[in-house]
């Protein structure tokens, strides 16, 4: 295994241990980081090895499993049921709210993903609350710990980043962790997908909905994150996807997307058991990321977003 796929998988065992963690980072600012580098030998990896990661790397991974936490938790605070039966549990969605302010004419792809929107904030904004007044069922004060960290490493990733290419600025999300958590880009991407599979399905909201789950793993492949080093290989991307096909396999009676070529587009699988692992993870999906996609599929007929179309 890489180093880059070691610290991933690290990171997934270490996420539920951050609030014991974050306790010891007043007096041991290093207390994550010392922890990922003895579950690395614990795994197998020589101290050598270890000693030749970048310092980036050292600290998008501590960066990452901090939010890895928050998302887990987040996670199960906001949806339930499983696979395709995920939903949000009730009051999650702002429904009345957004219904209530959207300006005439709003589109309900632009309705969902303002709730959308709005949840995962809201989300975010009580994890970080209750975890900064111990209003939780430990009692812990964690997030004042955690969010200067945070915020440390972040300047110090920026300093690394523009030291190597010039005055690159880093996003917000690499810099403090309520825009980290906050995921700006999961509701845009759930509304291109929803977009794309109106566009390309043609049947009713049954259809569309079983195609949109089928398909469910795309927004993830359109993300900005999963190509985020080349803006050229984004715009490829979406290039060869305005002109792909979504078909029913003869054999499966699932849906999936066929280029303009006829070769079938895989976007990223899903990482079938991973834990608490963050929603913005620039390699694969996980089970947080791929919950609320779900949850977020089955909430279009909430806003009648897929729209019956004639076969073809």
């Amino acid at each position: 295994m890489s180093y880059t796929g070691a610290l991933r998988e690290v990171r997934e065992e270490l996420a539920p241990e951050i609030p014991n963690l974050a306790q010891e980072l007043p007096m041991n600012e290093f207390a994550i980081c010392d922890a990922l580098y003895a579950a690395l030998v614990h795994n197998g990896m020589e101290p050598r090895d270890l000693r030749a990661i970048p310092e980036i790397d050292w600290i998008k991974t501590e960066q990452h499993t901090m939010v890895a936490w928050g998302s887990g938790v987040m996670r199960h605070g906001m949806v339930e049921g499983e696979d395709q039966d995920t939903h949000f549990r009730p009051g999650i969605l702002p429904i009345a709210e957004v219904e209530a302010h959207a300006p005439p004419g709003t589109s309900p792809t632009r309705r969902l993903v303002t709730a959308l929107d709005c949840a995962v904030d809201n989300s975010a904004r009580g994890l970080l609350k209750r975890y900064k007044t111990g209003d939780n069922p430990r009692g812990l004060r964690i997030v004042p710990a955690l969010s200067e960290r945070y915020v440390e490493i972040g300047y110090r990733r920026q300093d690394i980043v523009r030291a190597h290419e010039g005055a690159l600025v880093l996003g917000e999300e690499s810099l403090s962790l309520l825009p980290a958590l906050s995921s700006v880009t999961f509701a845009p991407e759930i509304g291109k997908h929803l977009n794309f599979i109106n566009e390309k399905v043609k049947g009713d909201e049954a259809a569309k909905l079983a195609a949109a789950h089928d398909t469910s793993s795309l927004p993830y492949g359109l993300s900005a994150h999963n190509v985020h080093k080349s803006g050229a290989a984004r715009d490829a991307l979406q290039s060869v996807l305005r002109t792909a096909q979504i078909i029913q396999d003869p054999e499966t009676g699932r849906y999936i997307v066929k280029t303009e070529d006829g070769h079938a587009f895989h976007a990223p699988r899903v990482q079938q058991g991973a834990r608490d692992t963050t929603l913005k993870c620039p390699a694969r999906i996980d089970g947080n990321l791929m919950a609320l996609i779900t949850a977020s599929i089955n909430a279009a007929g909430l806003f009648g977003v897929f729209k019956p179309s004639q076969q073809a």
